[in-house]
């Protein structure tokens, strides 16, 4: 993409290109003043062989307000570019459509170290400064991006998701050690803890555990959703898991 020439012209929006041309990049050019605004809505392009699309394009808009991390900033952004089809795939549910584009900031003299709201993702710059190898808690919060929770359902559950991407397929090689004492089966269990949980569910339980358990939390959480999908309630499912925890402690 940095040599162009001339291929075709366009005639009323379309243009046909004799065959035989190898391409790596097509680039649409203004070339002359016209006496209305251009509005470009879609570019389609066929071709023998077909081109591969993207099937959920997805764009990081970067806001930096320390000049010095602008590389560790574009970092992150390709890395939320990458992984996101795979997010998409990941997580997908009935009728549900995933953000194009996502707002990342890096922000000075901010507390804690990230959240995800409305208006996208948000970086503390006194964490990422000293700590610019830890991409996973951008990936963490990628997945919030991607969850668009609606229908309710508990905060755990929330975290729980993102850091089951983060530590069973984004880095595993950094997954916390979980020991079975520490947590709960009401309260429960920490960000990592509801990460293995969920982890035991679709290896034990159902492989789409987490895809189902994820639909439920965009469109309507329910109580009962625990006996409904894996035939117990919570309670007794976070009691076998602790104890499968123990076995594996041994």
């Amino acid at each position: 993409g940095t040599a162009f020439t001339d291929a075709v012209k366009l005639a009323d929006g379309t243009a046909n290109c004799a065959p035989g041309k190898l391409l790596k990049a097509l680039r649409l050019r203004v070339t002359a003043d016209g006496t209305e605004l251009l509005a470009i809505r879609e570019i389609g392009v066929t071709s023998d062989p077909a081109i591969p699309t993207f099937k959920h394009p997805f764009e990081v808009r970067i806001t930096c307000e320390v000049p010095e991390m602008q590389a560790w900033c574009e970092k992150c952004a390709l890395m939320c570019e990458t992984w996101w089809p795979l997010y998409c795939e990941m997580l997908p549910s009935e009728g549900y459509r995933p953000p194009v584009s996502l707002a990342f900031h890096l922000v000075k003299d901010m507390q804690g170290v990230a959240y995800t709201s409305g208006g996208g993702i948000f970086c503390a710059d006194g964490w990422f400064h000293k700590r610019q190898y830890d991409i996973g808690a951008v990936a963490h919060e990628l997945v919030h991006w991607q969850q668009q929770y609606r229908g309710g359902g508990p905060g755990w559950f929330t975290e729980g998701v993102a850091e089951v991407v983060r530590y069973y397929i984004y880095e595993p090689k950094a997954r916390p050690k979980i020991n079975p004492e520490r947590y709960k089966a009401d309260a429960p269990y920490g960000w990592d803890g509801s990460a293995a949980l969920l982890n035991w569910l679709t290896c034990t339980k159902d492989k789409d555990a987490v895809v189902k358990l994820n639909a439920a939390a965009r469109k309507k959480w329910r109580a009962s959703i625990w006996q409904d999908l894996f035939g117990k309630s919570f309670d007794e499912l976070a009691a076998e898991f602790k104890d499968s925890l123990r076995a594996a402690a041994k």
